[in-house]
């Protein structure tokens, strides 16, 4: 994995839109307003009719992969730059 930035993360679909940080708190509520209006049970449903062929051949293949899996989030390099991006999200007081 790798980290996007605004445009980037847009054009790859990782995001659907952008905010300006100056009215960004009153765009997320003004979106979690939008999806409590939804149905949950409709909104539910259609989230997993969505990804219902894809979470299949994941769970076909979990046991397989898992142990290879794990060995890489546990392992040193990792832990090692999940801390160093730890540390960047800590604001210097």
């Amino acid at each position: 994995g790798r980290n996007f930035a605004d445009d980037d993360a847009l054009r790859v679909g990782l995001a659907d839109e952008l905010a300006d940080a100056a009215g960004f708190v009153d765009h997320c509520l003004l979106r979690l307003e939008e999806f409590m209006e939804k149905d949950s049970y409709a909104l539910v449903s259609t989230k997993q009719a969505l990804r219902h062929e894809i979470l299949e051949r994941m769970k076909a293949h979990e046991r397989e992969r898992m142990g290879g899996w794990l060995d890489g989030w546990f392992s040193e390099a990792t832990r090692a730059r999940m801390r160093e991006l730890a540390a960047g999200l800590i604001k210097p007081r």
